[in-house]
Protein backbone atom coordinates (compact mmCIF):
# COMPACT_ATOMS: atom_id res chain seq x y z
CA UNK A 1 0.00 0.00 0.00
CA UNK A 2 1.24 3.52 -0.85
CA UNK A 3 2.67 5.78 2.12
CA UNK A 4 0.21 8.89 2.90
CA UNK A 5 2.77 11.00 1.24
CA UNK A 6 2.75 8.94 -2.21
CA UNK A 7 -1.47 8.94 -1.91
CA UNK A 8 -1.15 12.54 -1.44
CA UNK A 9 0.76 13.63 -4.61
CA UNK A 10 -1.28 10.73 -6.60
CA UNK A 11 -4.22 12.39 -5.85
CA UNK A 12 -3.17 16.17 -6.34
CA UNK A 13 -2.28 14.47 -9.89
CA UNK A 14 -5.59 12.95 -10.15
CA UNK A 15 -7.48 16.39 -9.08
CA UNK A 16 -5.31 18.19 -11.82
CA UNK A 17 -6.30 15.42 -14.31
CA UNK A 18 -9.80 16.39 -13.63
CA UNK A 19 -9.80 19.63 -14.38
CA UNK A 20 -9.12 18.63 -18.27
CA UNK A 21 -10.24 15.17 -18.44
CA UNK A 22 -13.75 16.07 -16.33
CA UNK A 23 -14.69 12.76 -15.13
CA UNK A 24 -18.55 13.19 -16.29
CA UNK A 25 -17.33 13.47 -19.92
CA UNK A 26 -15.27 9.99 -19.32
CA UNK A 27 -18.10 8.85 -16.97
CA UNK A 28 -20.28 9.70 -20.73
CA UNK A 29 -18.98 6.35 -22.27
CA UNK A 30 -20.21 3.87 -19.62
CA UNK A 31 -23.32 3.26 -20.50
CA UNK A 32 -24.66 3.87 -16.72
CA UNK A 33 -27.89 5.05 -16.07
CA UNK A 34 -30.66 6.40 -13.75
CA UNK A 35 -31.30 3.88 -10.82
CA UNK A 36 -28.42 1.85 -11.05
CA UNK A 37 -26.05 0.38 -7.94
CA UNK A 38 -22.54 1.14 -9.24
CA UNK A 39 -19.51 0.13 -7.71
CA UNK A 40 -16.05 2.43 -7.98
CA UNK A 41 -13.50 -0.23 -7.01
CA UNK A 42 -10.80 1.08 -5.84
CA UNK A 43 -11.93 4.64 -5.57
CA UNK A 44 -8.26 6.99 -4.55
CA UNK A 45 -9.32 10.37 -3.91
CA UNK A 46 -13.36 10.11 -4.88
CA UNK A 47 -13.19 11.99 -7.95
CA UNK A 48 -16.37 9.86 -9.56
CA UNK A 49 -18.27 9.78 -6.44
CA UNK A 50 -20.05 12.99 -7.19
CA UNK A 51 -20.77 12.82 -11.11
CA UNK A 52 -21.67 9.42 -10.54
CA UNK A 53 -24.32 10.09 -7.94
CA UNK A 54 -25.59 12.55 -10.40
CA UNK A 55 -26.22 9.99 -13.15
CA UNK A 56 -27.87 7.50 -10.78
CA UNK A 57 -29.63 9.62 -9.36
CA UNK A 58 -32.52 9.46 -5.52
CA UNK A 59 -32.97 5.77 -7.09
CA UNK A 60 -29.77 4.86 -7.56
CA UNK A 61 -26.65 4.23 -5.28
CA UNK A 62 -22.74 4.76 -5.36
CA UNK A 63 -20.57 2.38 -3.61
CA UNK A 64 -16.88 3.94 -3.63
CA UNK A 65 -14.02 0.97 -2.00
CA UNK A 66 -10.74 1.60 -1.74
CA UNK A 67 -7.49 -0.47 0.60
CA UNK A 68 -6.30 2.55 1.36
CA UNK A 69 -7.58 4.63 4.92
CA UNK A 70 -6.89 8.05 3.40
CA UNK A 71 -8.68 7.14 0.26
CA UNK A 72 -11.65 6.38 1.94
CA UNK A 73 -11.46 9.12 4.60
CA UNK A 74 -11.34 11.65 1.27
CA UNK A 75 -14.21 10.02 -0.38
CA UNK A 76 -16.21 10.35 2.99
CA UNK A 77 -15.32 14.12 3.03
CA UNK A 78 -16.84 14.39 -0.39
CA UNK A 79 -19.49 12.67 0.06
CA UNK A 80 -20.48 14.68 3.28
CA UNK A 81 -19.30 18.20 2.06
CA UNK A 82 -21.96 18.30 -0.61
CA UNK A 83 -24.75 15.97 0.92
CA UNK A 84 -24.35 12.93 -1.22
CA UNK A 85 -27.63 10.73 0.11
CA UNK A 86 -27.04 7.78 -2.60
CA UNK A 87 -22.92 7.22 -2.33
CA UNK A 88 -21.24 5.93 0.74
CA UNK A 89 -17.25 4.91 0.88
CA UNK A 90 -16.39 1.69 2.55
CA UNK A 91 -12.54 0.68 3.09
CA UNK A 92 -11.85 -2.49 1.00
CA UNK A 93 -9.91 -5.48 2.61
CA UNK A 94 -8.37 -7.83 0.71
CA UNK A 95 -10.77 -7.72 -2.55
CA UNK A 96 -14.04 -8.91 -0.92
CA UNK A 97 -16.79 -5.99 -1.32
CA UNK A 98 -19.58 -5.88 1.09
CA UNK A 99 -22.26 -6.68 -1.35
CA UNK A 100 -24.60 -9.35 -2.08
CA UNK A 101 -23.93 -11.73 -4.89
CA UNK A 102 -25.22 -9.78 -8.42
CA UNK A 103 -26.48 -7.06 -7.05
CA UNK A 104 -24.28 -3.99 -8.59
CA UNK A 105 -24.92 -3.09 -12.19
CA UNK A 106 -21.53 -1.53 -12.78
CA UNK A 107 -18.79 -1.64 -11.31
CA UNK A 108 -15.66 0.97 -12.32
CA UNK A 109 -12.07 0.34 -12.20
CA UNK A 110 -10.17 3.41 -13.16
CA UNK A 111 -6.00 3.22 -13.03
CA UNK A 112 -5.84 0.78 -10.96
CA UNK A 113 -5.78 -2.65 -13.27
CA UNK A 114 -1.77 -2.25 -13.54
CA UNK A 115 -1.31 -2.07 -9.77
CA UNK A 116 -3.92 -5.10 -8.79
CA UNK A 117 -1.59 -7.61 -7.06
CA UNK A 118 -4.16 -10.10 -7.35
CA UNK A 119 -6.00 -8.88 -10.33
CA UNK A 120 -8.05 -12.26 -11.47
CA UNK A 121 -9.16 -12.45 -7.42
CA UNK A 122 -10.52 -8.91 -8.16
CA UNK A 123 -11.95 -10.00 -11.16
CA UNK A 124 -13.79 -12.88 -9.77
CA UNK A 125 -15.38 -10.37 -7.00
CA UNK A 126 -16.08 -8.05 -9.33
CA UNK A 127 -17.90 -10.70 -11.51
CA UNK A 128 -19.96 -12.08 -8.38
CA UNK A 129 -21.54 -9.10 -7.70
CA UNK A 130 -22.29 -7.86 -10.54
CA UNK A 131 -25.68 -8.46 -12.10
CA UNK A 132 -26.03 -10.75 -14.97
CA UNK A 133 -25.40 -8.38 -18.29
CA UNK A 134 -23.75 -5.83 -15.55
CA UNK A 135 -21.01 -4.08 -16.90
CA UNK A 136 -17.01 -3.04 -16.05
CA UNK A 137 -16.13 0.57 -17.19
CA UNK A 138 -12.22 0.57 -17.24
CA UNK A 139 -9.22 2.84 -18.36
CA UNK A 140 -6.01 2.56 -17.31
CA UNK A 141 -3.38 4.61 -18.90
CA UNK A 142 -0.03 2.54 -17.69
CA UNK A 143 -1.63 -0.13 -19.88
CA UNK A 144 -1.95 -0.74 -23.69
CA UNK A 145 -5.30 -1.70 -25.40
CA UNK A 146 -3.51 -5.30 -25.44
CA UNK A 147 -2.87 -5.58 -22.12
CA UNK A 148 -5.98 -4.19 -20.81
CA UNK A 149 -7.93 -6.63 -23.11
CA UNK A 150 -6.16 -9.63 -22.35
CA UNK A 151 -6.25 -9.16 -18.26
CA UNK A 152 -10.28 -8.81 -18.65
CA UNK A 153 -10.65 -11.39 -20.81
CA UNK A 154 -8.62 -14.04 -19.61
CA UNK A 155 -9.96 -15.59 -16.77
CA UNK A 156 -13.12 -15.75 -19.20
CA UNK A 157 -15.38 -13.90 -16.65
CA UNK A 158 -15.83 -10.69 -19.09
CA UNK A 159 -15.60 -9.75 -22.89
CA UNK A 160 -15.15 -6.61 -24.02
CA UNK A 161 -18.45 -4.55 -25.48
CA UNK A 162 -16.91 -1.43 -26.42
CA UNK A 163 -14.06 0.33 -26.51
CA UNK A 164 -14.42 4.18 -26.64
CA UNK A 165 -12.71 6.67 -26.35
CA UNK A 166 -11.08 7.24 -23.17
CA UNK A 167 -12.60 3.88 -21.34
CA UNK A 168 -13.27 0.06 -22.07
CA UNK A 169 -16.48 -1.60 -21.32
CA UNK A 170 -16.73 -5.45 -20.54
CA UNK A 171 -19.51 -7.11 -19.94
CA UNK A 172 -20.07 -10.19 -17.45
CA UNK A 173 -20.40 -13.21 -19.24
CA UNK A 174 -23.05 -15.95 -17.73
CA UNK A 175 -22.81 -17.36 -14.25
Amino acid sequence: MQSNLDFWFMSLGFKMRDVFFPRERILEETGIKPGWFVVDYGCGPGGCVAPLSRIVGEKGMVYAVDIHPLAVKMTKDIIARMQLKNACADLLEGNSINTPDKSVDAALLYDLLHDLEDADTALKELHRILKTGGIVSLTDHHLGENDIVDKMQRTGLFMLEQKGRKTYTFKKKSD
